[in-house]
């Protein structure tokens, strides 16, 4: 059997990011052995204490606002993103089935991402510049305009953020804050789809 010593630090992190609900976490647990009983009493307990002090982040506050904007203007933006960069680009392909609209790029991070942001304070973001296709069109942006934009989009909304200009380099925001509150809200690929339903 495993011990629940080895995921209090992984649960514990799902929690401050904020996108995951009790039932989340023990499905998210499911398979691995662990004690049912006691998992759940600690993730109850730890979820309950968390939100009812938490605020969510003015950093987290406003990575929001600019990916909303940015699904407004036609690009996939994505909160926890699967846990790896694959998972990623998976999501992306579920996002262009699921939508007539075709977008023009796209700003994501993925769980793993969230984690290294808890520990490190350092949150990296991937992007992309789609071209003319079937299922994407192109804003007029290569990718290393792309990235200039959602760099200013950032720190428009007082984030600080760090990118060398180099279209295969990740944006880094950092001194960043990810603390966020529990709430209803839709956090999955769907949030952005919506967006896609005015353009």
């Amino acid at each position: 059997m495993e011990n629940l010593e080895d995921y209090k630090t992984r649960i514990n992190q799902w929690i401050q990011s904020g996108f995951f609900s009790v039932q989340d976490m023990l499905w998210k647990l499911e398979g691995l052995g662990l004690d049912e009983q006691e998992t759940k009493s600690f993730i109850q307990t730890s979820f309950t204490t968390f939100n009812e002090k938490a605020q969510t982040s003015n950093d987290v506050k406003q990575l929001i606002a600019v990916f909303d904007e940015l699904a407004s203007e036609g690009y996939i933006t994505l909160h926890k993103a699967g846990y790896t960069a694959s998972d990623a680009y998976d999501t992306i392909d579920e996002v262009l089935d699921c939508t007539s609209f075709k977008p023009f790029g796209y700003l994501l991070y993925n769980e793993q991402d969230v984690a290294h942001t808890i520990e490190y304070q350092e949150l990296t973001l991937s992007f992309g510049a789609f071209v003319d296709s079937d299922q994407t069109q192109s804003s007029g942006m290569s990718k290393t305009e792309a990235g200039a934009f959602f760099k200013a989009k950032l720190e428009e909304k007082g984030l600080t953020v760090e990118w060398s200009g180099n279209p295969d380099k990740k944006i880094t925001l950092t001194n960043f804050d990810f603390t966020k509150k529990y709430d209803q809200e839709e956090w999955s690929y769907e949030r952005c789809i919506g967006s896609f339903e005015n353009l």
